[in-house]
């Protein structure tokens, strides 16, 4: 360009200009160009066609899709479908909120009046309409019209309209179909409802592809035995999408009978997949089961011709429910491998009845697998032995377990190829075995207890103490009442202990000031003292619990703390204390990764003491310091008796866990 700036000025006037450069463009050239311009899906060439004439010549000559907002003009302004020469689809995209009985005008006004050489080229007519439109319903005699104002549509989509946008009464589903019929090239056709598939059969000799619904905000509709039944007729269908249908069946109330005898035509999911047109290839039904969205499909052209159902999130009693229902019924899925894909599977409690339906889903299955397992404190050990092949292949399994703190104990889970070559690898002897509850207990607190103390300046972080010893072992036999009034008097104890060491003031116990409360773990015979929010508490209390044949372990929380920053957050899950502890860490902290990874792990156990008084106590520390440690032992087991150890029996011992925690007392308040 600095080089063109140059020339004489006699020279730049006879130099090209861009129009020059566009004009002399062959097709190809042109087409290429507007491709480029349109290498995004959502690409508005609309800005692009302003820069120029010559641009607008070259885009609008090369386009063959246009998109349009049929409210934007009036008859008399409309540009004439002539100067697009190329153009065969056409996207209407209707504004939200037209008036009552708009849309009607809407869908014909584009092609009304227009060149008929133009309106012979669309062969594909595709509308959008906002979610919360209200434009009234279409009525047939608008499909009537739009088939005498585009004869060669090869595509139809109406599926974006919305449900009640479509007039589905019999007369208008007769006249429509009845003017559909009459369009030699019609081969797909996309509907809002499945109100409005009776009648289809009508385009049994005409359509290879059918979609029903729309995934954008979608509202269940029913499909009927009647719906079923027409489109069980087409009998060149190759491909039926249906968006936002009810697993639930319905019988048609236009039906004669009152009794439908066995042989009738069913409804629902079942009743499609037990009905599905001869020469389809490509099924996929997405929609809710039981309230959670699920998509399940069927692709004839796959080597394996199998059926797939997937669902990003869904629990064992609803896939217990949809096997009962469905996919253990249907006579088509029966000589079919079914492979089964669930991304967040929730176990929950099955039943004896789930549990049957489960394992007889599972043997069926070709493949099962699910990326988390999370396990609620409903589900037994037996609900997931019934579906044991959807944990195997899962990454993370998490259960459950503690009353307060962070609930979940996460297990990371091996691929269950590898395990299997693990185990085949080892020699007998060498196998792992599951060490006794009480024992893994024991092995917690042991973890507790040999934390390394705080480093030099960084704060006392001690808030817990943990008593062992035989006094400690008979005193977490006792009772709840008896166990406070102890508790009680120790705070009182450490009130004296803190009076004489010239801090504090009497409070006559029972305050929580500096002994918030005691968990007894009777397995482990040993107790975990939480203390209170007053500076120097812990000091205090293990001042008091002195003379009284205790072991006494300060409890540092430097580790604990930082593993709360840094442990992703469960938005579904969280804790509400955990969530305010890490907000005021990371207000606090940019990141403990990276290499000043110990600098913030310094920092993070300076602050601790600090933010005690935000966690509310009440037992949330000695639960989360429980919690910690349980995590580690049993991950450690659960990774080391990976190759030795069936899954079944690995999972029955980690419920094994979930129980010995549920049977611990409860953590008594010394308040």
């Amino acid at each position: 360009m600095a080089g063109y700036c140059g020339f004489p000025p006699a020279q730049r006037r006879s130099s090209p200009s861009l129009e020059d450069v566009l004009r002399e463009l062959d097709l190809d050239a042109a087409d290429s160009i507007v491709d480029q311009l349109c290498d995004e899906e959502e690409s508005n060439l609309a800005p692009v066609r302003l820069a120029c004439r010559a641009l607008s010549d070259l885009v609008d000559g090369s386009s063959s899709s246009l998109s349009l907002n049929p409210a934007a003009a009036t008859l008399k302004s409309r540009p004439s479908l002539s100067r697009w020469p190329r153009v065969s689809e056409v996207k209407a995209h209707v504004p939200n909120s037209p008036a009552p009985g708009e849309l009607s005008s809407l869908l014909v006004l584009p092609f009304v009046d227009q060149p008929e050489e133009a309106r012979r080229r669309i062969t594909s007519f595709n509308v959008f309409v906002d979610e919360d439109y209200n434009g009234g319903v279409v009525a047939a005699p608008v499909i009537m019209e739009l088939t005498s104002l585009l004869p060669h549509l090869v595509e139809l989509k109406l599926d974006e309209l919305g449900q009640s946008s479509l007039a589905c009464g019999a007369v208008d589903l007769r006249l429509m179909y009845g003017a559909l019929s009459k369009l030699p090239s019609l081969n797909t056709l996309g509907l809002p409802t499945c109100a409005a598939l009776p009648g289809i059969e009508a385009l049994a000799g005409a359509l290879t592809r059918l979609e029903v619904g729309s995934c954008e905000g979608w509202d269940e509709s029913l499909l009927t035995n009647g719906a079923v039944a027409a489109v069980q007729q087409l009998h060149r269908l190759s491909s039926l999408y249906l968006c936002g249908v009810s697993v639930s069946a319905e019988v048609d109330s236009s039906d004669d009978d009152d009794e439908p005898g066995p042989s009738a035509q069913a409804g629902g999911l079942l009743g499609l997949l037990d009905a599905l047109p001869p020469a389809l290839n490509c099924l996929v039904w997405w929609g809710e089961a039981y309230d959670m969205p699920v998509c399940i499909s069927h692709d004839r052209y796959n080597i394996k011709s199998s059926f797939t159902f997937h669902a990003h999130r869904f629990g064992l009693q609803r896939l217990a429910r949809l096997a009962e229902d469905v996919l253990l019924p249907s006579r088509n899925l029966e000589p079919l491998p079914l492979e089964i894909k669930i991304d967040n599977l929730d176990a929950s409690y099955a039943g004896l009845i789930g549990r049957a339906s489960l394992r007889d889903l599972v043997k069926r299955c070709g493949s099962a697998s699910a990326k988390t397992v999370a396990v609620d404190r409903s589900c037994e050990a037996e609900d997931i032995q019934a579906a044991c092949r959807l944990v195997e292949a899962a990454r993370d399994l998490r259960f459950d377990m503690f009353p307060r703190g962070p609930s979940y104990l996460s297990l990371p889970m091996r691929a269950a190829e590898d395990a299997q070559a693990q185990a085949q690898a080892l020699e007998p002897r060498a196998i792992s075995s599951l060490p006794p509850l009480p024992a893994l207990l024991l092995r917690a607190l042991d973890q507790l207890a040999s934390q390394p103390s705080e480093r030099e300046g960084s704060g006392p972080c001690s808030v817990l103490l943990l008593l062992r010893g035989p006094t400690a072992a008979a005193l977490s036999q006792l009772d709840e009442q008896e166990l406070e009034a102890w508790a009680m008097w120790m705070e009182r104890r450490a009130e004296a202990a803190a009076l004489a060491a010239g801090a504090g003031q009497a409070e006559g116990g029972g305050s929580g000031v500096l002994l918030s409360g005691v968990q007894a773990m009777p397995p482990a015979a040993a107790l975990l003292v939480e203390c209170g929010e007053a500076e120097g508490a812990a000091a205090a209390v293990a001042a008091a619990l002195e003379g009284e044949g205790l072991e006494v372990v300060a409890v540092p929380f430097q580790a604990i703390g930082v593993a709360w920053y840094k442990r992703s957050p469960d938005a579904e899950h969280g804790d509400p204390h955990e969530t305010k502890i890490r907000a005021n860490l990371q207000q606090a902290l940019p990141s403990p990764e990276g290499p000043e990874g110990a600098a913030h792990a310094d920092a993070a156990a300076a602050l601790l003491p600090g933010l005690v008084s935000t966690l509310g106590l009440h037992g949330y520390l000695a639960w989360t310091a429980l919690a910690w440690a349980l995590q580690r032992v049993v991950s450690e087991v659960w990774e080391a008796g990976t190759p030795g150890v069936e899954l079944s029996q690995r999972l029955e011992w980690v419920f094994g866990v979930r129980d010995m925690v549920d049977e611990l007392p409860g953590f008594v308040e010394a308040v």
